[in-house]
């Protein structure tokens, strides 16, 4: 959405004819922490040092919109590190951070290794903060990380997330489109492939998340799947 309409980091360069192809996987968002950490809530992050992703990425503007929910700016935290992912898990779990916000296809790889050693754990959204977060302007949706996502998480994680796009001009062919959807949706095995965010690829969830409007042809695709899906 925001490439669309030339907002945040893409403010100088606006694409008014992207439209959307697909809805590919979903992306949740992750706030992890030290596991005897004391933060139980969004507001608890005021004054303490966290990861909020590489600058003009998607995980920094994802963190910057869940803080703001909780009334938080990044001058509000002790430090807003910049780092990434990998690096800020180093930091957290050398003591030097106290959290990290990253969006990522659950199970993270990265993350699960991390944790198979001990010492982390996801704090999970009140339903408040998730209401709020989830509207047309954010992109986010409803998201549940279920019990068993990661090694030792006993309980399911509420958080968010956003839908990973497949997108493109308005001008792009209506034949490459349905041969590029064709290919994705029903000649690729992501499983055997090793993808695991691939082998979330579904028909049933390829229009969930879209905030931008369709191509034509992608969205008589996707048409043509409900109408079969309907049949008796």
């Amino acid at each position: 959405m925001q490439a669309k309409a030339g907002r945040g980091p893409l403010a100088c360069a606006a694409v008014p004819n992207l439209r959307a192809l697909a809805s590919l996987f979903p992306e949740q968002l992750h706030v992890i922490l030290g596991h005897d950490s004391p933060i139980k809530t969004l507001e608890d992050l005021k004054g303490k040092r966290v990861e909020v992703g590489l600058p003009d990425s998607g995980s920094r503007l994802d963190a910057e919109a869940l803080l703001a929910v909780a009334g938080l700016t990044f001058a509000d935290l002790g430090e807003a590190s910049g780092r990434g992912l990998a690096d800020g898990l180093d930091l957290l779990q050398r003591g030097e951070l106290d959290a990290v916000i990253a969006t990522i296809s659950a199970p993270a790889r990265l993350y699960q290794e991390r944790v198979t050693g001990g010492g982390l754990r996801l704090l999970s959204l009140s339903e408040a903060v998730q209401a709020r977060l989830v509207n047309p302007e954010t992109g986010f949706v409803a998201a549940t990380l279920p019990a068993g996502t990661y090694h030792g998480q006993t309980q399911p994680v509420r958080t968010v997330a956003v839908a990973a796009l497949l997108a493109a001009r308005a001008d792009l062919p209506d034949a490459q489109v349905r041969m590029l959807l064709h290919e994705i949706f029903d000649g690729i095995d992501f499983f055997a492939a090793g993808s695991a965010a691939g082998s979330q690829i579904s028909r049933a969830t390829a229009t969930t998340g879209v905030g931008i409007p369709w191509h034509p042809a992608a969205e008589q695709f996707f048409a043509g799947t409900a109408a079969q899906a309907g049949t008796p």
